[in-house]
């Protein structure tokens, strides 16, 4: 009995571990939908959700800009655009988005492209349409 004592008092910690951690994956993904209901940036169709960014860009409005990215991964995104600011990328950066074309929208994803002389792909863009309708940046 002593044994069993020790081991059910060894073990409940790990339980409330698991259910903290549980609890703590729920919080987040109940901000995150929060989020994206409350969230006005990004356009109705993904064309408009780059023309967006690409204006945002223009202005030198980092904060705006990064807006326009899932709302998930916003701050990894600002974070990026400082870094290819710091670069002097953002010229290149504009000029990249305002030459993509869209190759396809399929499963509620729209991909675009750029791609080289020899048609090779030197730059892809993935937007996906968020539960608010509005399309958001997933990749860059």
């Amino acid at each position: 009995m002593v044994f069993i004592g020790f081991g059910v008092l060894y073990v409940l910690p790990f339980f409330d571990l698991r259910n903290q951690a549980a609890n703590e994956l729920i919080k987040r993904e109940e901000d995150i939908q929060r989020g994206y209901k409350d969230d006005t940036y990004g356009g109705s169709t993904p064309q408009e959700t780059l023309d967006f960014f690409v204006q945002a860009l223009k202005k030198n409005d980092l904060e705006l800009a990064s807006k326009y990215f899932a709302i998930e991964d916003q701050e990894r995104w600002r974070k990026f655009l400082e870094d290819i600011k710091i670069k002097n990328g953002i010229k290149r950066l504009i000029s990249e988005a305002e030459h993509l074309e869209l190759t396809k929208i399929e499963n509620g994803q729209a991909f675009f492209v750029l791609v080289n002389k020899e048609n090779i792909v030197e730059v892809q863009v993935i937007l996906a349409q968020a539960m608010n309708k509005r399309w958001k940046i997933t990749d860059l």
